[in-house]
């Protein structure tokens, strides 16, 4: 085994087993990142985005956060306002339910926390390229 490492040190592919290396600068944490990571991990969990009345205010008063940063975190972390942030979650949830096949696409839109069956319809095909109707053909074989 001895030899074996020698003659690759002496070609160079393996390094002095006495050689120091620096270790890896580990990644700083970003204090806001964490924050919102926490905040979105709070949505989900609890499944605020299904509430169809959920505004700012509720969300400001479950979190602590006052309104301006929630929007700031959204905004830097994720890319949207609040309501696209929350319509997206959504949307992706109705994707089990329309995978199931089970209810109606009116009721997923209203189970995913949507107030109008057209905007879930108009966020859907935004999202996905596909009405509803044709991701549960498409996806769920019915």
């Amino acid at each position: 085994m001895y030899s074996i490492i020698r003659r690759l040190r002496n070609c160079g592919e393996v390094a002095s087993l006495t050689e120091v290396r620096e270790p890896e600068a580990l990644p700083v944490p970003d204090p806001q990142r964490q924050e919102f990571m926490e905040l979105d991990a709070r949505i989900r969990k609890d499944k605020l985005f299904l509430l169809p009345d959920i505004s700012r205010e509720n969300i400001v008063s479950m979190t602590g956060l006052n309104k301006n940063r929630l929007a700031q975190l959204i905004q830097q972390y994720s890319g949207q306002n609040l309501t696209s942030y929350i319509n997206s979650m959504r949307v992706e949830y109705s994707l089990e339910l329309l995978s199931a096949g089970e209810e109606t696409i009116e009721t997923v839109a209203y189970d995913s926390g949507f107030n109008n069956v057209r905007t879930f319809y108009r966020i859907f095909r935004e999202k996905f390229g596909m009405t509803p109707a044709e991701y549960r053909k498409a996806y769920s074989g019915k």
